[in-house]
């Protein structure tokens, strides 16, 4: 089963629960398709965003939040690590 984020390349790390269906996109180059599935969870994508969410923590800890340039920075950081749930 491909993962949610990552398509086929972390099929391997993908879990699946629930009895509830649901009808989902999966990127995948060049063109996205719908799968319907029961509730995935990635292990890997889980990690990946444990590690950017610990990191945007420590950054936010580290900085000022009333410096334009860091700020700047915060905020790029918050768009490249989307947090989803």
């Amino acid at each position: 089963m491909p993962c949610l984020n990552e398509g086929w390349e972390h099929a391997n790390a993908v879990e699946i629960e629930g009895e509830k269906w649901y009808l989902r996109r999966v990127k995948e180059m060049p063109k996205d398709f719908g799968m319907c599935s029961q509730k995935i969870n990635c292990k890997r994508c889980k990690a990946e965003r444990k590690k950017q969410k610990a990191a945007l923590t420590a950054f936010k800890a580290q900085h000022d939040r009333n410096d334009p340039d860091q700020v700047a920075q915060l905020k790029e950081m918050k768009e490249r690590y989307v947090i989803s749930t």
